[in-house]
C-alpha cells in the first residue's frame, strides 16, 4: 500500500464508529464490511510479485495472513480479555429456556469477540488515523443528540427516553459519556492546540452534559458526576494557577456534599409519612359519589397515601371519554392503567375524581396512556422524579 493512499480500514471503522449511537443495522453493517477487509487485506494489498500472481500463490498467501493475524489476536492480553466476556454470556444462555431469546442475545453481543480479532488483525493506526476515527464517534453521538433536541421542540415527548430514537436510552447515555471523555483527552493532551478547537471542545462537553440531564438517564448521569471527578482531579494535579486548584480541589468536597443533601432530601419525603386521620377526611365528592380512603391495596408515594379521595366511579366514567384506552385495561407500557392514573393524579395533588381529572391537559392524557404514574418525569432537567421513582421501585421491591 503507497504511503498516500487512503487506509481502507480507517474508513471503514469511522464509519462503524459513528453508526455506534446512530444505528444497530449500520452498525453491523460496517461490521461485516471490517470482516470482509480483515480477510481479503493480506492477499490484495500485500501481493509481492504484483498481478501475476496464481490462485495458489494468492492461497498460500490468505493461509499466512490468517494465521497471522489470529496470533496477533492471541499475543494481545487486552483483545483476549475483552472478547472473553463474549463466553460469559454464551454460558448464560447454557441455562436458558427460551432458546430464541438467547440466540438473539448472542447474536447481538457477537461484537464483542468479533471487534478484538478484527482490530488486532489490521495494521495499527497512527495517532492521526486514530484521532480521526475519535471525531467521527464524537459527530455521531452529536447527531443523536441534535436529533433528541429535534423530537423535545417538535412533538409532546411524555418520556425522556423517547429523545434517544435510534439506540435505547441507556445505551445511548453510555455513548455520550464516553465522547464527554473522548473530547476532555483530546482537550488536555495538546494544550497547544489551536484556541478555536479547544474552544469547541469544551462546548460540546458542556452540550452533552446539560443533554445528559435533559435525557435524566440515572446511568449516564452517574458515569457524567465519575467524570467531573476524574476531571476536577485531573485539573487539581496540572493546573498552575493556585486559586484554580484550589477551586477544583475544594469542589471535590463540595459537589459529593451538594448531591447527597438533594438525594436525602427526595429521600426524607418518602420516609416521612403524613398519616391521615381518616375519621376527619370528607366522605363524598363534589359530584355527590363516595370517596374511598384506601390504605391498604395502594401504597404511600411521596409521603403521601396515594388511595385517599379515590372516587373510581367516576375516574373510570370521565376517563373513557377523554382516552383511546380502556380504564381497566393496560397502558402502553403493559401495566395497569387504573393505577398510573390514580398514581398520576396523586403526585399532582389532586382529588383522584371527576375533578381532578378534568384538570389533566391532552398532553397529561397522552403521558398517563404510555405509563407515565409522575408529572415531573414531563419536565426537563427534573430529576427528582427519576429518583423519587427509584425510591419507589426499590421500596416495592
Amino acid at each position: 500500500m503507497n504511503t498516500g493512499q487512503i487506509n481502507p480500514a480507517v474508513i471503514i471503522t469511522s464509519l462503524l464508529a459513528a453508526s455506534i449511537p446512530l444505528s444497530l443495522y449500520t452498525t453491523s453493517v460496517f461490521i461485516i464490511c471490517l470482516c470482509v477487509y480483515w480477510v481479503i487485506e493480506g492477499v490484495l494489498f500485500h501481493q509481492e510479485q504484483g498481478l501475476s500472481d496464481n490462485l495458489i500463490t494468492k492461497l498460500k498467501r490468505f493461509q499466512r495472513s490468517l494465521i497471522a493475524k489470529m496470533n496477533l489476536f492471541v499475543k494481545n492480553t487486552a483483545a483476549v480479555v475483552f472478547a472473553s466476556l463474549y463466553l460469559i454470556y454464551l454460558a448464560g444462555c447454557l441455562w436458558s429456556s427460551d432458546i430464541h431469546s438467547a440466540a438473539q442475545e448472542l447474536r447481538e453481543k457477537l461484537p464483542l469477540i468479533l471487534l478484538p480479532i478484527l482490530l488486532t488483525g489490521i495494521k495499527p493506526f497512527n495517532e492521526k488515523e486514530f484521532k480521526v476515527i475519535l471525531i467521527a464517534f464524537v459527530s455521531g453521538v452529536f447527531f443523536g443528540t441534535l436529533s433528541g433536541i429535534y423530537l423535545l421542540t417538535t412533538r409532546h415527548i411524555a418520556d425522556t427516553r423517547e429523545l434517544s430514537p435510534y439506540i435505547h436510552h441507556i445505551r445511548f447515555s453510555m455513548n455520550i459519556c464516553l465522547a464527554i471523555f473522548i473530547l476532555f483527552h483530546l482537550f488536555v493532551k495538546d494544550l497547544h492546540r489551536r484556541p478555536a478547537e479547544r474552544i469547541l471542545f469544551l462546548l460540546l462537553i458542556v452540550w452533552f452534559g446539560v443533554f445528559l440531564f435533559i435525557l435524566k438517564s440515572l446511568t449516564g448521569i452517574l458515569l457524567f458526576i465519575a467524570f467531573v471527578f476524574y476531571a476536577l482531579t485531573y485539573l487539581a494535579k496540572r493546573l498552575k494557577s493556585k486559586v484554580l486548584r484550589h477551586a477544583a480541589i475544594a469542589s471535590l468536597f463540595v459537589i459529593p456534599l451538594l448531591l447527597l443533601s438533594f438525594i436525602y432530601g427526595i429521600y426524607t419525603s418518602h420516609v416521612n409519612i403524613v398519616r391521615p386521620n381518616l375519621s376527619l377526611l370528607e366522605t363524598q365528592t363534589a359530584s355527590g359519589n363516595d370517596y374511598t380512603h384506601d390504605t391498604v391495596n395502594f401504597k404511600v408515594e411521596n409521603g403521601q397515601y396515594v388511595g385517599l379521595f379515590l372516587c373510581e366511579k367516576e375516574l373510570k366514567a370521565n376517563w373513557n371519554k377523554r382516552s383511546r384506552l380502556d380504564y381497566n385495561g393496560k397502558n402502553l407500557q403493559g401495566e395497569e392503567l387504573r393505577y398510573t392514573i390514580i398514581r398520576y393524579l396523586n403526585a399532582k395533588g389532586y382529588r383522584k375524581d371527576s375533578v381532578g381529572l378534568s384538570k389533566l391537559t391532552p398532553y397529561e392524557i397522552v403521558a398517563i396512556e404510555k405509563g407515565v404514574a409522575n408529572p415531573g418525569l414531563l419536565q426537563p432537567f427534573n430529576l427528582s422524579a427519576r429518583i423519587e421513582g427509584f425510591f419507589i421501585d426499590y421500596k416495592r421491591y
